[in-house]
């Protein structure tokens, strides 16, 4: 081992080797919120090796409760010494939640508070108030708002609102929601009973219909009687009539919703409907055309095959191809 390091044994087994990544310690603290920011307290440092990329990572933690994480790469090695290269935050410590919470009571806005401390606005929300409330009840300190900017943002958001009311006095809920959007939504949330005592009353209007159901009546009647006579006379293996085919076919996909306005039309759809065994009937016909245009022998397994029945109507259909082919003189 020695030869291969190109040390002396002096060196290899009396001189202590010395690898220290993050230098000589103690090293600096970096909580804006303490008044030693920056000064060499820190005295905790845990190195932690990255097998994968070879990364050295060091987790710095101050008695103030404040930890950090810093990174030296395997291209950086020696030269990662002189950098300070904060990657992140792991803990903040009371010390710091508790400046954070001084500074909103204080009036200061949330940005100014996260730039004073350093922090994104997301974090100086999560940690503002702890949740003392269960989860349906969330204060505005909760949500990282101080009172006075809870208060002002109330206060705008009520006098547009009021404002938009007075100049759409004809416009419905709907309407005057649509010209606020962020201001109701925000309302709805934070200041729902107030918003709701604010709200214009619903507006019913009366529906008046110019249509004329008779005449639409006798328009949908023929287009469905043509689709219903294309369906019995189309070459293709039979469908069963239904009301869903006959949309599909006809091209008329919501009609079925005013049938009650439709008689005559309601009145021809239900008497063309099919049942499984109207269909199996239709289809025992179009297999015997079929046959006779082949020249194929008939018989009962043959069309039975042909038009593909299931078990619950098998034995039926065969009693009715047995009748047929009889009345056919086969």
């Amino acid at each position: 081992m020695a030869r291969f390091l190109g040390i002396g044994a002096d060196e290899l087994f009396i001189k202590e080797l010395n690898n220290r990544p993050f230098g000589e310690g103690p090293w600096v603290c970096l909580n804006p919120a303490d008044d030693h920011l920056l000064e060499p307290v820190v005295e905790n440092l845990l190195i932690k090796y990255r097998r994968r990329n070879k990364n050295v990572n060091g987790f710095f933690s101050c008695s103030c409760g404040f930890e950090y994480m810093k990174t030296v790469t395997k291209e950086q090695g020696e030269r990662g010494k002189g950098q300070r290269r904060f990657v992140r935050v792991v803990k903040y410590g009371p010390l710091w939640e508790a400046k954070v919470r001084e500074l909103l009571e204080s009036g200061m806005s949330i940005q100014e508070v996260a730039a004073r401390l350093n922090a994104d606005i997301k974090t100086v929300k999560r940690y503002a108030f702890k949740k003392e409330q269960g989860k349906s009840g969330k204060t505005a300190e909760e949500k990282g708002i101080s009172s006075a900017e809870f208060e002002i943002k109330k206060r705008f958001h009520r006098e547009k609102w009021l404002q938009i009311v007075r100049e759409n006095p004809d416009k419905g809920r709907l309407e005057l929601r649509r010209l606020a959007k962020y201001t109701c939504v925000w309302l709805c949330k934070n200041d729902r009973e107030w918003w709701e005592k604010n709200i214009p009353a619903k507006k019913y209007v009366q529906a008046y219909s110019n249509v004329d159901w008779e005449a639409r009546d006798e328009e949908i009647l023929k287009c469905v009687r043509q689709t219903v006579q294309n369906i019995l006379e189309s070459d293709e293996k039979p469908q069963r009539i239904s009301l869903r085919l006959i949309k599909t076919m006809s091209g008329l996909k919501s009609f079925d919703f005013q049938l009650d306005k439709l008689p005559l039309t309601k009145a021809f759809i239900n008497s063309v409907i099919e049942t499984p065994i109207d269909l199996h009937k239709r289809r025992i016909q179009w297999a015997i055309r079929r046959l006779k245009e082949e020249g194929k022998e008939f018989g009962v397994y043959t069309i039975v095959d042909m038009i593909g029945v299931g078990n619950r109507y098998r034995k039926q259909v065969m009693e009715e191809v047995k009748r047929v082919l009889e009345d056919m003189g086969l």
